[in-house]
């Protein structure tokens, strides 16, 4: 018997997705936004995904239910310090949305950008050592590699399927796509 591997959903039905605001999550690290949304496209499926950096993004799917919380983190003097609070706000808290065992998948370095990678290094580091040392399995992705997996094409970027979504909470749903994938 042969097993097929899990297919991504249909790009269609992913940007018909209905948002729904939910009251906003508030850390002692910065205000996160929050939607959520339901559909049965998900119903079985169970991920994780982080877009970070100082402006992140976080979405959970959750069998049948999908959570965004986008935020910024709040203005640090040394770049190591946001890769101090992702990393609190990580082990805080965003570890306990993730359910079942697929790794959480966090987007790694976009190899093209020339600016703020060693800040965003930092705090993708903070994202990792918060979902290892809750427990949890997590890897860091290329974007291109997430978006195929999510998306079925390494060259769909989330906010065109999401136009009225941040664009970090977009990536995110990208990334939990790819954990519930995997």
């Amino acid at each position: 018997m042969t097993l097929l591997p899990p297919q991504s959903p249909e790009t269609t039905e992913l940007s018909n997705l209905k948002f729904s605001k939910v009251e906003p999550y508030q850390s002692r690290h910065g205000k996160m936004r929050r939607l959520e949304a339901f559909h049965d496209m998900f119903k079985g499926m169970y991920g994780l995904g982080i877009d970070p950096g100082r402006n992140f993004g976080v979405c959970a799917i959750r069998d049948g239910e999908l959570q965004l919380w986008w935020g910024t983190l709040d203005r640090r003097e040394k770049l190591y310090q946001y890769g101090a609070d992702m990393y609190a706000l990580s082990r805080g808290y965003l570890y306990s949305q993730h359910r079942g065992d697929a790794p959480v998948i966090i987007e790694g370095a976009s190899y093209n950008e020339r600016f703020g990678q060693v800040g965003l290094a930092e705090v993708r580091f903070g994202a990792y050592l918060g979902m290892v040392h809750a427990g949890l399995k997590a890897e860091i992705l290329p974007p291109a590699t997430i978006r195929k997996i999510a998306f079925g094409s390494g060259k769909t970027m989330g906010w065109e399927l999401f136009p009225t979504l941040n664009h970090n909470a977009a990536d995110s749903l990208g990334c939990a796509l790819a954990s519930a994938l995997r």
